[in-house]
């Protein structure tokens, strides 16, 4: 089933994920990303992000999510399907992280 805009969940991806995680079958998916126009650098859920605010153009990105794992903005929120397989890994990341101390 397809999702619609108004099936959107907006997630902290890259203050979740590092490049230790597994990602096993989500590394394909593509994920939308915004990024200076030379495509370099850090890589953000919206255009607004206001490391984005100085850099004078701003493309629109579809990435894998295994490549983009390690540039991920840690102040961004991606907007995902909420039928994403990328949720529940992210919530399985969370909770491993939270049983730390």
């Amino acid at each position: 089933m397809a999702s619609t805009h108004s099936e959107l969940r907006h997630v902290p991806l890259g203050s979740t994920f590092t490049p230790e995680v597994p990602l096993g079958p989500t590394r394909d998916i593509l994920i939308t990303c915004h990024a200076s126009a030379s495509g370099k650098g850090k890589l953000h859920g919206s255009p607004e992000c206001g490391t984005l605010r100085s850099v004078a153009s701003v493309k629109e990105l579809d990435i894998p999510f295994g490549d983009a794992v390690e540039r991920l903005c840690t102040s961004c929120r991606w907007p995902l399907p909420t039928n994403s397989p990328i949720l529940p890994l992210g919530a399985a990341v969370i909770e491993v992280d939270s049983l730390r101390v």
